[in-house]
């Protein structure tokens, strides 16, 4: 079953809480992607994914500031919202392209891991200088924390 696309919400299934964009600086960081929202309602908790058009196993997200999830530079395994537009170069650190990845195989769980396409590795929440949960791609498939819930909006399965 691919990924739904349109509008979406994604819950972390450990920590119980929603990716929201977050515009404000998390030094050296800007237009973060946090794991700390509670109403998935929220338009900074909601994320437009549309399949790829060369590779439908890819899709690109947007945020709520028009921007598209890549790594925050060429040295950094951040995630922020900063692509002003598509970047399908999967050798350039710009690459806006994410695998996502079905948990298991029941039809009821919604359940994904999401992996940078450049980069090879998934995306979870990590705790920044402040304590932000700030979206990071640093390691293959290992834990739970990089399990997301992906709640779709057009059919409300909250």
């Amino acid at each position: 079953m691919a990924i739904p696309t349109g509008s979406l919400a994604l819950k972390s299934v450990t920590l119980e809480r929603y990716v929201v964009y977050i515009h404000k600086e998390v030094y050296p960081l800007n237009d973060v992607l946090e794991c700390s929202g509670q109403d998935p309602e929220s338009a900074d908790a909601t994320f437009q994914v549309a399949a790829d058009a060369q590779d439908a196993s890819l899709v690109n997200i947007k945020s709520s500031n028009g921007k598209y999830w890549r790594r925050a530079d060429n040295e950094s395994s951040w995630i922020v919202s900063d692509a002003v537009e598509i970047h399908e170069d999967q050798d350039s650190w710009e690459c806006t392209l994410f695998r996502p990845v079905k948990v298991d195989d029941d039809p009821q769980n919604n359940r994904y891991r999401f992996q940078h396409a450049q980069l090879g590795y998934y995306i979870q929440p990590v705790a920044k200088w402040e304590g932000e949960l700030i979206l990071n791609a640093y390691q293959e498939a290992t834990d739970d924390d990089q399990i997301f819930e992906v709640i779709s909006k057009e059919t409300q399965t909250l």
